[in-house]
């Protein structure tokens, strides 16, 4: 039998939608108001699975859970401008895409041995998320 064990965690964090290769203009043209640096309080939420003791129905620690977003995802992010702040997003867009891509790519290797990375959701707002799975 397989489990899911969802978490979700927040963070406020800077973005600006710009092509860095268009001038001011152009990107206020193509992305309007997002092309200036904007905050959002974002909604992370992480689905991982894996087999499951019946006598210990857990996933995975959730202090582990815990500790790894707290370590990749809140601390690194939270109160930061995503595009001076990371590397990560210097020559990438923050879109909720491009955010969702990244937690993945920060939290699979991170997971215990057993356990996978089902789904990383980011929600920037309650009418607009991104999804990203394996």
């Amino acid at each position: 039998m397989q489990l899911r064990l969802v978490r979700t965690v927040t963070f406020r964090a800077w973005h600006r939608l710009s092509d860095s290769r268009a001038t001011d203009a152009d990107n206020r043209a193509r992305f309007g108001a997002t092309a200036d640096a904007h905050p959002h309080d974002y909604r992370c939420e992480v689905a991982v699975t894996g087999p499951v003791d019946e006598r210990l129905p857990m996933v995975m620690d959730l202090a582990t859970l815990d500790r790894l977003l707290t370590e990749q995802v809140v601390e690194p992010w939270h109160g930061k401008y995503l595009h001076r702040d990371d590397p990560a997003f210097r020559d990438t867009l923050p879109t909720c895409e491009g955010i969702a891509r990244e937690v993945f790519r920060r939290l699979a290797p991170r997971l215990p041995t057993g356990v996978q990375l089902a789904a990383v959701t980011i929600a920037e707002d309650d009418r607009l998320r991104a999804e990203c799975r394996p």
